[in-house]
């Protein structure tokens, strides 16, 4: 994936644009805290199922790129989360904001 350099705003976002598979369509945010990040994909055709969001880990693969991978090691999830509305997606967020900001002290 393609993403801006380096600067970050306080709450993490570096990315925010449209999802890149014209099937799903959507936006996508991608957000960093260190070597550790989400991203946030909504879209209409995600899912069978009527829902708000989803997200995934990353683990960003050096400090001078914005290149990552999907991880699925830490214990916020073992799999894609998804959100039925921005309420439990804004919880999710925060919740991965403080784990890995503890992880890089």
């Amino acid at each position: 994936m393609d993403t801006q350099d380096g600067t970050s705003r306080e709450d993490g976002l570096i990315l925010e644009g449209l999802h890149g598979n014209a099937w799903v369509g959507g936006t996508q945010r991608i957000y960093r805290w260190g070597d550790w990040g989400l991203s946030i994909i909504n879209g209409q055709a995600l899912h069978v199922d009527q829902f708000h969001s989803e997200a995934a880990v990353l683990r960003f693969t050096g400090k001078e790129t914005n290149a990552f991978d999907l991880d699925y090691s830490t214990p916020l999830t073992a799999d894609v989360e998804v959100f039925v509305s921005a309420e439990e997606e804004e919880r999710f967020i925060e919740k991965a904001r403080e784990y890995f900001l503890q992880k890089t002290q």
